[in-house]
């Protein structure tokens, strides 16, 4: 009977990962890239955001706390960006978001891409 509710489930709720997102087409410091870009728009969100919130069990308190530190930078947010990107977008889309990324992984392609703005020492 449990080999029965486990099929009819989604198979992203039966606890199989998909090892689909692991195979992108993206290189270790592009990923690393992406990863970088996605904290920025998926930023954790500070602890003290639920202040005066009286909540006296123990297992809520920590889900909400592992809640609030989940980034976008975690497994598996990026890997489904490059995922899709790779099976969805147009190959020239693709060419370019690799060369940024390519580009923003090392110091002169940093300096090339974002200019001078970033030998400043105050923040832009």
């Amino acid at each position: 009977m449990y080999d029965k509710m486990k099929s009819a489930c989604h198979p992203l709720l039966s606890g199989e990962r998909d090892e689909d997102y692991r195979n992108a087409s993206f290189s270790s410091s592009e990923m690393e890239t992406l990863s970088c870009m996605c904290e920025v728009i998926l930023p954790p969100l500070p602890l003290n955001s639920l202040d005066g919130h009286d909540d006296h069990d123990k297992i809520m308190q920590q889900s909400i706390d592992s809640f609030m530190l989940d980034s976008g930078s975690r497994y598996p947010i990026p890997n489904k960006i490059a995922h899709l990107l790779a099976k969805r977008g147009f190959l020239e889309a693709v060419l370019v978001v690799r060369l940024v990324l390519k580009l923003l992984s090392t110091r002169l392609g940093t300096l090339f891409v974002a200019g001078s703005l970033c030998l400043s020492h105050k923040w832009p």
